[in-house]
């Protein structure tokens, strides 16, 4: 059975999952090094579940989502901080910015968090920049 990450990125373009995985990596191997200096936030993280393992897979969607889906909803919001295509469609590249792209973007965009909320990860999960702030969240709620 395919991984969320194969599923993800099994379309995407090879630079931008070869980025992706390198900021999962960077995130990973902090991780990995606070367990092995028996970090006491990752020791309670871990009691109530949030297992090295769980924690990879949303370092993983951390990082899809710093890359690849904040930058497109940001894009598609109306009217901020300019309404991007909203009365006139813009063509940049092959990218048209209108109102179709931008209902598009906010359906995946809701999608995403939808998925990630049933898994249990929240927004600022997903917006945290390093495994440490991760961690310092996730302990904070415990």
């Amino acid at each position: 059975m395919p991984t969320v990450a194969q599923i993800l990125s099994s379309q995407m373009d090879p630079h931008v999952r070869e980025v992706i995985e390198r900021r999962t990596g960077f995130m990973v191997r902090r991780l990995k090094y606070l367990q092995q200096q028996n970090d006491r936030r990752l020791a309670d993280v871990e009691r109530a579940g949030w297992t090295v393992r769980r924690l990879e897979v949303v370092c993983w969607l951390n990082s899809f989502f710093q890359i690849v889906v904040s930058p497109l909803a940001a894009s598609a919001v109306p009217g901020f901080p300019l309404d991007l295509g909203g009365a006139t469609p813009i063509t940049h590249g092959s990218i048209t910015f209108d109102s179709e792209r931008r209902a598009t973007i906010g359906f995946m965009d809701h999608a995403f968090f939808a998925a990630c909320v049933a898994s249990g990860i929240n927004r600022p999960m997903l917006t945290a920049h390093r495994a440490d702030d991760l961690i310092y969240l996730l302990a904070r709620h415990l």
